[in-house]
């Protein structure tokens, strides 16, 4: 299992901590690596990608350098009828077509209005065989989490045993270049 974190400080205990929790390794980046603009996807890189409302999802997923979209879910009051997740049948599509990872951090789950947006997106990511990914996004080492803990978490929002361990492992392949199905 693998997580994604925003550590900047004390990086080999962070990594200690990470195995105590049942976490093969532990990747480090910027908060600047989290693209907030789709005129900053570079060609060749890993390029994490913040979403927000349906316009800019269209455009990150349309760009085939994108690597993964990171939370999809705007933060905006649903209506009494639907629920704006952020994602709908068009842009999975896209997101397959041009093999775009959808991501899910931890830290989004504090706001309670985002979890129904979540588990929507799940079920669409599952129906159009959208690889999913979970990360702590940690910015010390006191916010990781052990890993069995983010597995049940992510069997509560909807995914399946299968999918859930894949969400924690899928950045690895990613990170080493290996293209998903």
């Amino acid at each position: 299992m693998y997580d994604l974190t925003l550590i900047k400080t004390n990086k080999d205990e962070a990594i200690a901590l990470a195995k105590k929790l049942g976490f093969s390794s532990i990747f480090f980046i910027d908060k600047t690596s989290i693209l907030k603009n789709i005129r900053d996807i570079r060609h060749g890189r890993l390029n994490i990608v913040l979403g927000g409302d349906d316009e800019l999802n269209r455009r990150i997923l349309n760009n085939k350098n994108t690597t993964i979209l990171l939370n999809p879910e705007p933060n905006i009051k649903d209506s009494l009828k639907q629920v704006n997740s952020g994602l709908n049948q068009v842009l999975c599509e896209l997101a397959y077509k041009n093999k775009i990872a959808i991501a899910f951090s931890l830290n989004r789950l504090e706001n309670t209005n985002i979890i129904p947006k979540i588990k929507q997106n799940i079920r669409l990511c599952r129906k159009y065989k959208i690889k999913m990914l979970f990360f702590t996004l940690a910015e010390t080492k006191y916010e990781l989490r052990a890993a069995h803990d983010l597995l049940s978490l992510l069997r509560i929002l909807g995914m399946t045993p299968l999918e859930a361990k894949c969400a924690l492992t899928g950045i690895n392949e990613i990170m080493n270049g290996k293209q998903y199905k």
